[in-house]
């Protein structure tokens, strides 16, 4: 679809609405006769990046691998000619979720990017601002309380941070990461990040409701993550965990790995499966994986 025909995507930070250049959703739709909301998390090493595309053809990316592994995963899930992304969210910004979008922020036209902007001072935190103003890219600063629809039948909903973010430097990123809930229909993706047991405990302390039918587990299973209380009120259908074969960090730890296979009817592992597909048709999910 041409450029200037696609619908615009309509942006709510706690009640104010802010235009960009993209979409607008409605609350009501039917999705009869429509194709699947179809979501992948790639397998990228000890890293994270997962791509979504809608009905209605928007493409949304979270996260970029920690390298150029990323172009490849996106030339087999997006056409050749097509070099739009339409939103990219980077959930904090540690080599192995930001270095790859260095990449993609090099090859391909970005409509807007959602973040914390914490302050972060790493040679390739610097090279994606550097090229972000380049672009002129706009880019938003994640809060709870954030809504954005991608095209007419996605949302996008923020969970975290709890506060505002930009320029607050860190001792540990994470305390910023930017948590996701995807809705489509009755579908319900949760996206993690690297969120820990802080954010999670700040969720449910909120009194939001994390239950979702696709988890994407935080930290890549690590044990700073997935306490029993926040399984329990997310109470996956489906849980992937994005880490890299025998990484020097053990993920996913096993204690984790218990505690999924109690709360989640299926779990999944890039390491061992590969890149992970989850499709809805707005009322029920499915799984594939490419191995």
């Amino acid at each position: 679809m041409p450029d200037k025909l696609r619908p615009r995507i309509l942006w709510t930070v706690l009640g104010i609405s802010v235009i960009a250049a993209l979409g607008v959703w409605s609350l009501l739709f039917s999705l009869e006769g429509r194709s699947a909301l179809s979501l992948t998390v790639f397998d990228v090493g000890q890293a994270d990046a997962i791509f979504f595309e809608t009905p209605d053809r928007y493409q949304v990316l979270i996260d970029g691998g920690g390298d150029a592994r990323i172009l490849q995963k996106l030339g087999s899930a997006m056409p050749f000619w097509d070099r739009k992304i339409d939103l990219l969210i980077l959930t904090h910004p540690h080599a192995d979720h930001v270095g790859g979008l260095v990449d993609v922020l090099k090859r391909y036209r970005v409509g807007a990017v959602i973040e914390s902007n914490a302050n972060y001072g790493t040679a390739e935190y610097a090279e994606w601002q550097k090229l972000k103003k380049e672009k002129n890219i706009v880019s938003y600063s994640a809060i709870l309380g954030m809504r954005v629809g991608v095209g007419r039948y996605t949302r996008v909903r923020i969970l975290s941070p709890f506060s505002p973010m930009n320029e607050v430097s860190l001792k540990n990123p994470h305390d910023a990461n930017v948590t996701a809930l995807v809705y489509f229909g009755a579908s319900k993706f949760l996206l993690m990040g690297d969120a820990e047991d802080k954010i999670e405990r700040g969720i449910l302390a909120r009194g939001i409701n994390p239950r979702a039918n696709m988890l994407k587990v935080g930290h890549h299973g690590s044990r700073t993550s997935s306490s029993e209380a926040f399984l329990a009120a997310v109470s996956p259908e489906v849980s992937v965990i994005s880490a890299g074969r025998k990484n020097r960090y053990g993920h996913p730890h096993q204690e984790i790995l218990d505690r999924l296979v109690a709360y989640s009817q299926q779990v999944f592992r890039t390491d061992r499966d590969g890149d992970v597909t989850i499709s809805s048709d707005g009322r029920s999910i499915t799984t594939a994986t490419a191995k």
